[in-house]
């Protein structure tokens, strides 16, 4: 059984620091001098002990003040080269102590994210005032009050010296009416004021506010709410989550430091108290609590990007689980709204967002969960850095270090380092000991109200770390992940003995490619280890108007009655490849214009397909399956100069072989070409595999031209966009015999993706594109028919789910390219139409495959 484990409080602190005991409102104002800096920072000064505290400067900006704010200052300072450059967003999981943090020197001026209320106080619970004052903060052993503890002086104002205003927002005129300042049980900042206007609270009344938390104001309020959030167009969602406030108490003191001045800056952000709610469900909740993850998270990369400007350097932000543990927020819905924070930003602002990125966690136990939940959504590599306690001094135990020292690092893309806790060669110790001493970090999140108590009722986590068999012991990142499916199916690791090892270099000297014989079907490749061969088969680039040419139609003929038929299923498209009955068979993949399987716009082909394997969607899955394809499209793929593939290799080497950063195949370039007008504009920028457009008022203007062009015209359009075709590849998961399959990579617009654009304005090029893909995928299966004398076809609803496409838009487009496909003449060829879902069929599927098989029977 794990032992309980106690920390010592200094209920004295206060005291200690301010130089007298906290006491009422008035008194504990009247002990101090207030002083405002010409910046607007302001200084509180005791006058007990006469001690200054530099409180720094306070605000509460809504996410689309901190956007505006930031675009307005970028365009103003691009002249400044050394920030220009300064590289792209990196990401990493780190297990530390928050204090600890805040207190080290290398981090001046970092970021931090504090789990906090919507008044940007840390009540325990939702029954405490600011009356209740500061002192008992250190009794909370969570998150945010260690972080309101490190910065006294911030956290002191917030409570005491704030002008609130009656809407819960601050007032900026000064006031010496010591009763009209602070916070009290009735008159508190509001994180949520602008929310409440957007969606009219005070006449809906979907929530009220209780010293902090958000409340439902009656059993039918989150129902209301959800339904009220998901009518809403995506814009308008957008809007609501913009409005949502944080507070930032910039360049705020460290008071628990008193050799030296350090000095940080900290947002306080709130979630949704999910749990706390009796009579609610966490179903009820997440549309809510979703929209108000994304909003802080976003606020606080944004109020990092901000100091990065300022500091014409790359800033460090430490982000915290907020909303998880006791609060009740799903782990998936935290993943998410980090995952969509930075994409939003990637795509907004792209390189100009010079942050290192930290994921702050306070154990082993709990990171490797969400080390590869992350994963799952973000195809960088994770860096797990442990801090830990020996005799009081702070170490690091993994290379490269955290440094020590206040440098400036140009660091763009985060290594994977070997996370196995080293042992120390003079010592038998397990090194995961010292986290059990005396002044063990741990120690503090070990207490009765630990948040982490939440993700084990009975026994803390952390208490795992003292069991004899510590599963910390054999931590190492590969350990805990799956099984390396790359190196089991080829012989060898993708990048080879190391982590820093160049991927293309291990495939290049591991694999060797086949080129096609007089009677083979295709390419093949051969593994220098195991000696195993694969069938790549052959791989093509076909544009709509290519599939067109290629294929015979019965020129207003009708197919002959059930050649043709359309039927709704429930599988897992892994299982479907590995049928023996699908020999042959055509699989529509979800893909990316590169025709890879990157998760986010940040993911580049030099990342590798071993971590396809973290993403359970439903292209990773597809491309997994037939991985001897997927290698070719990543490493052997000749890339021309407009940007399609060579249908055979030209030399017998594997210079610029491959797909990379800066050399890319693209599915939209004819189109480009074809809308290219003169001044040579562009309506979007392809960045690994996603189309971004360039501008909001091109993107409308595009979608004005495409609505003014004849039906003729928009379909010479939609002829110019091409998919991939992966034609007889082998089915690499099945070991026991060799079946080849057809995979057609298609591709969608990312809607979901980019901030500021109205679907409206998306609806003409993201269906021009789906009717496309959908014609196209039809067409290589009905000359995989002609071939067979008949064809099975598995479709997959391209651009749903996380895309953003609408669910009309994708069903508009089967029905389209079934009815124009059904003019082929299949009178002696069957083509059996299966549209795959995984859980269950939504209705409009339903009534489209009824539709569509009338029509066809007639």
């Amino acid at each position: 059984m794990p032992v309980a484990r106690w920390r010592r409080v200094d209920m004295n602190w206060f005291e200690n620091l301010f130089g007298f005991k906290e006491a009422t409102h008035c008194v504990t104002q009247s002990r101090f001098f207030e002083h405002r800096l010409q910046d607007g920072a302001i200084l509180l000064e005791s006058k007990v002990n006469g001690r200054q505290f530099h409180v720094g400067r306070f605000t509460i900006p809504t996410l689309s003040s901190l956007r505006a704010e930031y675009e307005a200052k970028l365009e103003a300072s691009k002249a400044n080269n050394a920030f220009s450059h300064s590289g792209s967003l990196t990401l990493s999981n780190i297990v530390a102590d928050v204090r600890d943090l805040h207190r080290d020197s290398f981090n001046w001026g970092a970021v931090f994210q504090v789990a906090s209320q919507f008044n940007c106080l840390e009540m325990p619970d939702m029954s405490l005032t600011p009356e209740d004052g500061i002192t008992n903060y250190i009794t909370d052993p969570t998150q945010g009050p260690a972080c309101a503890m490190e910065c006294a002086p911030g956290t002191l104002y917030r409570n005491y010296f704030v002008n609130v205003g009656s809407d819960g927002g601050l007032i900026d005129t000064a006031t010496t009416d010591l009763f009209e300042l602070g916070q009290r049980a009735n008159h508190q900042i509001d994180c949520l004021n602008h929310m409440e206007s957007k969606l009219d609270n005070s006449t809906n009344h979907y929530w009220h506010l209780r010293n902090g938390y958000v409340l439902p104001n009656d059993p039918t309020s989150l129902a209301r709410l959800s339904h009220r959030l998901e009518s809403l167009p995506a814009e308008a969602l957008a809007a609501v989550r913009d409005s949502l406030a944080v507070g930032v108490q910039w360049d705020t003191e460290v008071s628990s430091v008193e050799s030296r001045e350090q000095r940080v800056c900290q947002v306080y952000c709130a979630a949704a108290p999910v749990a706390y709610a009796s009579g609610t469900t966490t179903a009820q909740w997440e549309k809510f609590a979703r929209l108000v993850l994304n909003g802080c998270y976003e606020s606080t990369l944004l109020v990092g990007a901000l100091k990065a400007l300022e500091g014409g350097k790359r800033e460090r932000v430490y982000l915290t689980l907020v909303g998880g543990g006791v609060f009740g927020n799903e782990e998936e819905w935290i993943v998410d709204a980090i995952k969509d924070s930075i994409i939003r930003l990637d795509l907004e602002f792209g390189p100009y967002i010079p942050l290192d990125v930290y994921i702050v966690h306070h154990s082993f136990t709990l990171v490797l969960g969400f080390t590869m939940l992350l994963i799952v959504f973000f195809q960088l590599l994770i860096c797990v850095i442990v801090t830990g306690k020996r005799g009081g001094k702070t170490t690091t135990t993994l290379a490269p270090p955290v440094p020590t020292t206040r440098t400036t690092t140009s660091t763009t893309t985060p290594v994977i380092v070997d996370t196995k806790p080293q042992t120390d060669p003079d010592e038998e110790e397990d090194p995961v000991d010292d986290l059990d001493e005396e002044d063990d970090p741990v120690d503090d999140l070990d207490e009765e109200e630990d948040p982490a108590d939440d993700f084990d009722e009975e026994e803390d986590p952390a208490d795992d770390l003292e069991e004899e068999e510590d599963p910390v012991d054999d931590f190492d990142v590969e350990a805990a992940s799956p099984s390396d499916w790359f190196e089991e199916l080829f012989g060898f690791r993708e990048r080879g003995a190391s982590r820093f090892d160049d991927p293309y270099v291990s495939v290049y000297q591991n694999m060797k490619l086949v080129r096609p014989g007089q009677y083979s079907f295709g390419m093949e490749m051969v593994s220098r280890i195991s000696g195993e061969r694969f069938q790549v088969g052959s791989f093509e680039m076909p544009t709509l108007k290519d599939l067109r040419q290629s294929t015979p139609i019965n020129y207003g003929l009708r197919a002959r009655r059930q050649t043709v038929q359309v039927q709704n299923i429930i599988a897992d498209v892994k299982d479907l490849h590995r049928d023996r009955s699908n020999e042959g068979a055509v699989f529509q993949v979800a893909s990316q214009t590169n025709f890879l399987e990157m998760t986010s716009p940040l993911g580049v082909p030099e990342d590798g397909i071993t971590g396809y394997m973290h993403d359970h969607t439903q292209g990773p899955a597809c491309a997994m399956e037939c991985a001897a394809g997927t290698l070719y499209r990543n490493y052997f793929v000749k890339v021309l100069e407009n940007k399609t593939a060579a249908g055979v290799m030209d030399d017998d080497t594997v210079k610029n072989l491959g797909q990379k950063g800066d050399r890319q195949l693209d599915a939209l370039e004819g189109l480009a070409r074809a809308l290219r007008d003169p001044q040579d504009k562009g309506y979007w920028l392809t960045r690994n595999g996603y189309a971004i457009p360039t501008d909001p008022s091109t993107f409308k203007e595009l979608a004005g031209r495409l609505r003014r062009m004849s039906p003729s015209e928009v379909d010479n359009l939609r002829a110019s966009i091409a998919v991939g075709v992966q034609a007889d590849t082998q089915v690499t998961t099945i070991k026991d015999r060799l079946q080849t399959v057809t995979q057609v990579y298609c591709f969608a617009l990312p809607v979901a993706y980019v901030h500021g654009i109205a679907q409206s304005d998306w609806e003409p090029l993201a269906t021009l594109v789906l009717d496309s893909i959908y014609e196209s995928t039809l067409l290589v299966a009905e000359q995989v028919a002609r071939r067979h004398g008949g064809a099975k076809v598995y479709l997959t609803l391209v651009g749903g789910g996380v895309f953003g496409n609408k669910e009309k838009w994708i069903v508009d487009a089967i029905e389209k390219a079934v009815m124009k496909v059904a003019k082929v003449n299949f009178r002696r060829r069957h083509l059996d139409i299966y549209i795959v879902h995984y859980h269950t069929v939504p209705t409009a599927f339903e009534d489209l495959a009824s539709r569509l098989n009338t029509k066809l029977s007639l």
